[in-house]
């Protein structure tokens, strides 16, 4: 994922975050976003949002653009180091951290819940969803139809909500 100003990908950040945060103003689920907040009392924390897409079986644009994670302990461990940093510069904080994962990796959840838990004694939360099997692709692939297709959707809407709009430090 390449950071100079002058990338596509980094420029495309920049627009996603303008976009999201004019969503989340007309969200119809916002008022589940915050009772998941309360819940986890992000009040009383500051939050670090982790949005992690290391491609589920995808193809095509995640490969090309770099943005896929071609070996996951070497990620997990950049990871650690990107999150010791994050919380080294904010360590003068009164408020203990909580991470935000927001991913469709579902067996990535708790290779990152231990790495934060056994490195830092931070705990990691995610939002309760339907997440796919390992190389099964994307939900929006796989749920099609009814309520299953609404509560798939939903899940990534407030996936991409929380960590833009209601987290501190994001990663």
């Amino acid at each position: 994922y390449q950071q100079q100003p002058s990338s596509p990908w980094f420029q495309k950040l920049h627009s996603d975050l303008e976009f999201f945060q004019l969503l989340i103003k007309r969200c119809v689920f916002r008022q589940e976003a915050v009772d998941f907040m309360k819940q986890h009392q992000f009040d009383q924390h500051i939050v670090i949002g982790l949005h992690i897409r290391a491609v589920n079986g995808e193809q095509y644009h995640f490969s090309e653009s770099g943005r896929h994670v071609v070996n996951e302990t070497e990620f997990i461990s950049n990871l650690m180091l990107l999150l010791k940093q994050l919380l080294d510069n904010n360590s003068q904080t009164k408020k203990p951290p909580l991470i935000f994962l927001a991913t469709d990796t579902a067996h990535l959840i708790p290779v990152v819940q231990e790495a934060t838990r056994n490195k830092f004694k931070v705990r990691t939360i995610v939002l309760p969803q339907i997440r796919l099997e390992a190389n099964q692709g994307v939900t929006y692939g796989a749920l099609r139809r009814g309520k299953a297709c609404l509560d798939g959707w939903k899940a990534m809407m407030l996936d991409s909500i929380i960590p833009v709009s209601y987290t501190h430090l994001r990663a």
